[in-house]
């Protein structure tokens, strides 16, 4: 939204719903609409309106309800593991996603260290975790692991460095590249 360009300079509209803002995707859905725009978006074609926009149920309906659709026989939700996904996300969404947040947003010194700590407390319990198994949730790729990449932390305690991206995209986008095939697919048959 508002990336593609023409050969002029101009903003291209996006061609489902002639959005050239994310914004104008939010006003489609309810012109009165004043809260915040955020990323994901899933865009109902059928109903003209913003299907979902949090970005656990989009992945999860990328990865389930459009299971139909795929190309590619991979799950990152197996019933399996779906306990163990669900607590693992829930566990690394507060101390290490909304923690980099903390951070980089704390009032003062003593609210910079209190988030600093929690975080890299955190992140030293999931490199324990990774020290002894390949992925978050066990045996095998997860879309636990989506939710490490939501927001970038890289450094040491010596040194935090953070990329704050807008909440969500990320994680979409690091699990893209598996379940791609399933929005084309999807796309293509409405």
């Amino acid at each position: 939204m508002g990336g593609r360009r023409d050969e002029r300079g101009n903003l291209c509209q996006e061609p489902v719903t002639g959005a050239r803002y994310l914004r104008d995707v939010y006003m489609k859905a309810d012109a009165q609409y004043t809260g915040r725009v955020t990323v994901p978006v899933l865009w109902d074609r059928k109903e003209r309106t913003i299907g979902n926009n949090e970005s656990r149920d989009v992945l999860r309906m990328l990865d389930v309800d459009f299971e139909p659709h795929a190309q590619r026989s991979i799950s990152l939700y197996p019933a399996e593991l779906a306990a163990a996904i669900e607590e693992t996300i829930d566990a690394i969404y507060e101390p290490i996603n909304n923690g980099v947040y903390r951070c980089g947003f704390a009032g003062g010194q003593p609210a910079y260290e209190r988030a600093f700590e929690r975080l890299f407390e955190a992140l030293d319990h999931y490199d324990t975790v990774l020290s002894k198994q390949r992925y978050l949730c066990g045996p095998r790729l997860t879309e636990a692991r989506g939710w490490t990449r939501r927001t970038g932390v890289t450094g040491s305690r010596a040194g935090l460095q953070t990329s704050c991206g807008p909440p969500g995209k990320t994680a979409i986008i690091s699990a893209a590249s598996v379940i791609c095939s399933r929005i084309r697919s999807a796309i293509a048959a409405s």
